[in-house]
């Protein structure tokens, strides 16, 4: 019944002006053990409550045991080195795996019909969700460099049959191999990081990663599109498939920093 009335009342919390009547309304509504699991609290007081209009006690968090929480730059020298060569193979990884809508301008560009064009994209994701839970499974039973390095290959060969076969029947095959490619890395990256960095750290390893691979594909979608302006397609994808290759040797050179899961 008592949440039952706070419940009727608590819109009027919006117009409420103090830190102290909002958590008096939630000590209504969730009850008197709302935030045990909080560190230990710093003071107490009596506060007037705004949904019955007597006062209650509430405790009032000391700001100081949260002091430690956020993490700093300073923390980020905790990654080490394994964790940095997983971020330097993906960064070379999505320099060579650029956006996918290329994908879709080269269907067009070879011939395919404006309502056609989609069977690309059709192509390779089906590949992907197809490949992507036994890629993952494999990981779990052999050293995950092997099915990163295959992975690598897959997207060598996706950008050259791109490149240089510029066909419709080629552009499926390769789009087909590119999402062969994906099934065995996108997955497989994450799980990198999570072995590589720190436990109490992976939050901040996940965020740096996504960061550093999102300004790898920004950059190299941008490269791609230089390329196919200036030289047309086939530069794009060889450019892709260098890239690649050169993840495939910084993977070779870290191999005792990434190390098996």
């Amino acid at each position: 019944e008592r949440r039952e009335r706070a419940a009727q009342r608590l819109p009027l919390a919006r117009n409420y002006r103090s830190r102290p009547q909002v958590l008096a309304a939630v000590h209504h509504l969730f009850g008197e053990g709302f935030g045990d699991g909080y560190p230990p609290l710093h003071a107490s007081g009596e506060f007037p409550d705004p949904v019955f209009g007597h006062p209650v006690e509430l405790l009032v968090t000391d700001k100081r045991s949260y002091a430690d929480a956020p993490i700093g730059w300073r923390d980020v020298g905790q990654l080490g080195a394994p964790f940095w060569s997983a971020v330097a193979v993906g960064v070379a990884f999505t320099m060579a795996r650029f956006s996918e809508a290329f994908l879709v301008l080269r269907a067009a560009d070879v011939g395919l019909a404006p309502a056609q064009v989609p069977v690309v994209m059709v192509a390779m994701s089906v590949v992907y969700a197809v490949t992507t839970v036994p890629a993952g499974s494999l990981s779990d039973r052999i050293d995950r460099r092997l099915v990163l390095a295959a992975g690598l290959g897959a997207l060598i060969a996706s950008d050259l049959v791109l490149g240089l076969w510029g066909t419709v029947a080629g552009t499926l095959v390769g789009a087909g191999i590119w999402g062969l490619s994906n099934g065995f890395t996108q997955g497989l990256f994450g799980a990198l990081v999570a072995d590589t960095a720190p436990a109490h750290l992976r939050g901040t390893a996940f965020g740096l990663f996504n960061l550093a691979t999102g300004v790898a594909l920004l950059a190299s979608s941008g490269l791609a599109g230089l390329l196919w302006q200036a030289h047309g397609p086939a530069a794009a994808f060889l450019a892709g498939a260098a890239f690649a290759l050169l993840a495939l040797f910084g993977l070779a050179a870290a191999i005792r920093r990434i190390g098996r899961r």
